[in-house]
């Protein structure tokens, strides 16, 4: 599914942050960076999105390079549950969710729906419906933190990549996250 070949990063020619990374991803399969902060994790998931530029090597999902696949294609093939984000308007968590399914609609295009379903299915899944209204800046972190897996899983990419997904989670979340993700690769997602 996922194959990452001799990638190489660096932000300049002097200090090198990723040198000869490669690894295979099934489906199925889940993959934990851990190390240090500083290290690269995070670089190397933007690296993995295309958010940034790999200077050597190849990443193909399905055999594809991914730089030859159009972004929208992209979004449907990988999603992607950063840190931390902030958004400059007062959305609403449904709302938020749903900006999940924009590589399904067409430009112009108003969700179905369907699309409406799988947001709700997403924020069911995670125990998270009755916040549906909640406006995402003044939830607190670890409720943010569930929203943005809710609108990866919305997305139904097969791919999830996700940047410290327990990040700002108690206890009780932390588990049910890690629940979230076996099941999610017991269903066939790369994680």
């Amino acid at each position: 599914m996922l194959s990452v070949n001799n990638l190489s990063f660096f932000y300049h020619p002097d200090r090198v942050i990723l040198k000869d990374i490669s690894f295979d991803l099934s489906s199925h399969d889940i993959l934990c960076l851990l190390g240090p902060n500083g290290t690269g994790k995070t670089t190397l998931l933007r690296c993995l999105l295309s958010l940034n530029h790999i200077k050597t090597g190849k990443i193909e999902v399905d055999g594809v390079n991914i730089k030859k696949v159009p972004i929208t294609k992209r979004a449907q093939m990988m999603a992607y549950v950063p840190q931390a984000t902030s958004m400059a308007f007062p959305f609403e968590a449904r709302e938020i969710v749903m900006m999940g399914r924009i590589s399904h609609i067409s430009t112009g295009g108003r969700p179905t729906n369907e699309d409406r379903k799988f947001a709700d299915e997403a924020m069911e899944k995670l125990g998270i419906l009755h916040m549906s209204k909640a406006l995402f800046n003044e939830m607190s972190g670890g409720e943010k933190q569930m929203v943005l897996v809710a609108r990866a899983l919305a997305q139904q990419a097969k791919i999830l990549v996700m940047d410290e997904p327990t990040a700002n989670l108690d206890y009780s979340n932390q588990v049910k996250m890690l629940l979230v993700i076996r099941s999610l690769a017991e269903q066939g997602y790369s994680i």
